[in-house]
């Protein structure tokens, strides 16, 4: 984890150091997030695993399909994986609360990072599709809440 702290904190001040010759701003900006980071984690314990993360993992990016009209719905697809990366599985751990979040009431986007899984839901409905997310994500990787909980309460998404 610390590896790629050290590298993503380093590809962003060079790519700035490129976009904007001459401003010294965001480079150091970037030297200082990596020094506070190395302090703020020194004793957070971190899984070794990596995996693909789809930074736009949304309703809008799912292509969805049901083979009869009283069928469950089946995600078939997922579109928009130019922005894709490969990162420690604490930073792919994110929890989609769109999911959840009622038609009637806007949606956080994934770049705003407030993704709780303390959060309390809505109403029943929502109840429901939050306790079958969680039980199938515990199902195919078990952790994957106290991941979410880790990576929420150390800040870890805002580095991704």
């Amino acid at each position: 984890m610390r590896d790629f702290i050290s590298v993503r904190t380093s590809e962003i001040r060079d790519w700035s150091a490129r976009r904007w010759p001459g401003v010294k701003f965001i480079p150091g900006l970037c030297d200082k997030l990596h020094e506070a980071s190395e302090k703020l984690l020194k004793d957070v314990t971190f899984s070794e695993r990596n995996a693909l993360f789809h930074r736009d993992f949304a309703a809008r990016n799912l292509i969805v399909h049901r083979e009869a009209p009283d069928a469950q719905w089946k995600i078939t697809g997922v579109l928009d994986w130019d922005d894709a990366d490969v990162g420690p599985l604490e930073l792919a751990s994110i929890w989609p609360d769109w999911l959840w979040t009622p038609e009637d009431q806007p949606s956080s986007e994934f770049y705003l990072f407030e993704r709780d899984p303390d959060k309390p839901v809505h109403d029943d409905n929502c109840g429901r599709i939050r306790a079958a997310f969680i039980a199938e994500m515990e199902r195919l990787d078990a952790g994957y809440v106290d991941r979410v909980r880790l990576t929420r309460d150390t800040k870890l998404q805002t580095l991704y």
